[in-house]
């Protein structure tokens, strides 16, 4: 039996924790944190960004001229739990969580290359299945709604 755990740890991250029942199977850490464009301009994936960004007004806070994005800086999963969906439902859980977080506002979500280090390829497996389901310019996706 699988449990999925959210928790805020410190100011700007968030986390989900995988357990199957007293095992701690995996999880994932995310930054959310708001930029300018100029900021945004900085990321290694800062076209796809800005694409999407004029193509999803409402990604720009209503007050501010700021983009949330959440950015995931870590994700790990034990080897007897691969290729089985966990790792794709363990960001769904993220995605969901740094939704309700952000106030149901729309945000872009970004793997850890785009923006600060690397992402391993078993990760970036998990980002195409996910751009599959929402809107997505390379690896850069927007959520704009809680995952089916």
């Amino acid at each position: 039996q699988y449990t999925f755990k959210t928790e805020r740890v410190g100011a700007r991250n968030l986390k989900v924790s995988l357990k199957d029942r007293w095992i701690d199977a995996g999880q994932v850490f995310a930054n959310i944190e708001h930029f300018s464009l100029g900021e945004i301009r900085g990321f290694k994936c800062s076209e796809e960004m800005e694409s999407l960004i004029s193509s999803f007004p409402q990604l720009k806070s209503p007050n501010s001229d700021l983009i949330c994005v959440v950015e995931v800086a870590h994700s790990q999963l034990m080897a007897d739990y691969r290729n089985k969906g966990l790792g794709v439902r363990l960001y769904r859980e993220l995605i969901s969580y740094a939704l309700s977080e952000n106030n149901n506002q729309p945000y872009l979500f970004i793997p850890n290359y785009c923006h600060r280090r690397s992402t391993t390829p078993e990760a970036l497996r998990v980002w195409k299945s996910l751009a599959r389901e929402y809107e997505s310019e390379g690896d850069v996706i927007v959520i704009d709604k809680n995952p089916h």
